[in-house]
């Protein structure tokens, strides 16, 4: 519906009862549509500082993205022009192409970046790409590596006469390890993911269909189905348990069974279309913005207000220092993995802004190395002592809002560093 302008409205030749007319359909369509506008409750925001860090290729979307130590490599797809598909590759300054196809899964690996494309994987070795052997035609979606193994499952090929398959990589030739438990033309393997030696392998389809969800391979030739958690197939595995994401609600599996822990976006539209985890952090992408699960609760990175226009999240990856996402519109955007930290003694809230501390020490206590700490106008009777081995900032100075700073307005007892680094910014120290 288009917007209704009062402005439009015309005077003088009309009579009474035709303005009024008009003015009463005018205020029924603005009624209508306040109605149907969804109130939506945002949860906490961190003050997370995304930057673009370009386009690689001009692709029209980045479909995946991978890291090799302070390496991104990312594989952009483009419907309109094949010249625009390809790998690139990210060094902390620019990008540059250095693959002319198609890759619908990335992996990086023991030195090497794995690209599944159509009929093979191909491999970089951080200067040319080279091919691990033909696989039967179909199109590689799916990548995984467990105990100096590579798998790839395969999507596709029931149009050419071949099952959709489990293939690992035995040296230099890949062999069949099992026929995929679902084999329909609607069906695809998400993606693939490993846990406690296990494979296991999210199936999805456009409009549902029995026994879509997540199975796990036991490496001895049989596959169990372990549910579908609310239409979720796009799967993750960090540390000890399996997250499922591709509704609105993120599900993680320990094992035994599964525990819905929230859902990220809560846009009634959103899906989870990616994860990646630093720590013990939990990343998600979603078609509206990024959210970070900390163990007990989501929180938005501030992706949507920084970024309108360009808000669905396909691919996330990390360096263990910074969040790389990437977008649909083709963009990759780059954060700390580490927002700042909030003190305020006189608001409980920090203005919205989170983590919130009133105490400077605890803010010390709770943060990660190379946060900074952000600590508004006002008078601290405390002695700042950081007696552990990481490196902080403590910036005064800001105001309640903390969008400003003043010199001269935080004032701090003289602050003790036994172990760590502390770095001191706009903070007057008195005795």
């Amino acid at each position: 519906m288009k917007n209704v302008r009062l402005s439009s409205l015309r005077f003088g030749k009309d009579s009474d009862d035709s303005v009024k007319r008009k003015l009463i359909i005018v205020l029924a369509l603005l009624t209508l549509i306040v109605s149907t506008v969804p109130f939506i409750t945002s949860p906490a925001y961190a003050d997370y500082n995304w930057s673009n860090i370009g386009n690689p290729g001009g692709g029209e979307y980045v479909d995946c993205l991978t890291s090799a130590g302070s390496i991104i490599y990312a594989a952009t797809v483009s419907s309109s022009e094949f010249g625009k598909a390809g790998i690139h590759k990210y060094d902390g300054t620019g990008w540059s192409k250095i693959g002319d196809f198609e890759a619908y899964a990335l992996l990086a690996v023991g030195g090497n970046v794995y690209a599944g494309s159509h009929s093979r994987v191909y491999v970089y070795n951080g200067t040319s790409w080279g091919t691990t052997g033909p696989l039967v035609i179909a199109t590689i979606d799916s990548l995984a590596y467990d105990s100096g193994v590579l798998y790839a499952a395969t999507f596709g090929g029931q149009y050419y006469g071949f099952p959709d398959a489990l293939h690992a990589l035995n040296v230099s030739s890949w062999q069949e390890v099992a026929q995929l438990p679902i084999q329909t033309s609607q069906s695809q393997t998400h993606n693939l993911a490993v846990l406690r030696s296990d494979i296991y392998a999210g199936f999805w389809a456009y409009g549902g269909f029995e026994g879509q969800g997540v199975y796990r391979y036991d490496n001895a030739g049989s596959w169990t189905y372990i549910g579908c958690p609310s239409y979720q197939h796009v799967i993750f595995s960090h540390g000890s348990n399996l997250y499922a994401g591709g509704g609105r609600s993120v599900f993680k599996y320990d094992g035994n069974s599964w525990v819905d822990i929230g859902i990220p976006d809560p846009n009634p539209s959103s899906r989870v279309y990616c994860f990646t985890a630093v720590g013990s952090d939990i990343f998600a992408g979603t078609n509206w913005s990024v959210f970070k699960y900390d163990g007990s609760s989501w929180i938005d990175t501030n992706w949507g207000d920084l970024y309108p226009d360009d808000r669905r999240i396909l691919s996330l990856t990390n360096d263990g220092t910074n969040i790389y996402a990437g977008t649909f519109n083709g963009n990759v955007y780059r954060c700390p993995s580490t927002p700042p930290s909030y003190v305020n003694k006189n608001d409980a809230t920090c203005g919205g802004k989170v983590p919130c501390y009133s105490s400077i020490q605890v803010a010390i206590n709770a943060a990660t190395t190379g946060a900074a700490i952000k600590v508004a106008q006002g008078i601290y009777n405390e002695n700042p002592t950081l007696n552990m081995s990481k490196s902080l900032t403590l910036q005064g100075g800001w105001n309640s809002a903390f969008t400003s700073q003043t010199p001269n307005t935080t004032f701090i007892k003289a602050p003790k560093a036994p172990q760590g680094a502390l770095t001191l910014q706009m903070l007057i120290v008195k005795p």
